[in-house]
């Protein structure tokens, strides 16, 4: 039995985390990883996939305010992505 073991490294420095042996093919992969940054649930916004309908119905009018207030100040396209943001919400809750 011969085996084979390819290491992906991304970084110059990390650290081994989890092993995988793939019984078919005779091939042991490491697999690598880093940890960037721990950060608590209060500190960063939740992605939309994980917000219940009332945390969405809540977002809806602060995502207008943020469109509008960056139309005021002429950045279209970040106006256009918290509109967009916001209609895609209003999408989600109506075809529940």
């Amino acid at each position: 039995m011969h085996l084979k073991v390819y290491v992906f490294m991304m970084y110059p420095i990390l650290h081994v985390h989890n092993f995988l042996y793939h019984q078919t093919t005779g091939i042991f992969f490491i697999t690598i990883s880093e940890l960037v940054k721990i950060e608590r649930p209060e500190d960063y916004e939740k992605d939309s996939w994980t917000l219940t309908d009332n945390e969405k119905l809540q977002k809806i009018p602060a995502l207008k305010e943020q469109g509008n207030k960056y139309f005021s100040e002429k950045k279209y396209t970040e106006a256009a992505e918290k509109y967009f943001e916001a209609l895609g919400f209003l999408e989600q809750l109506v075809l529940k």
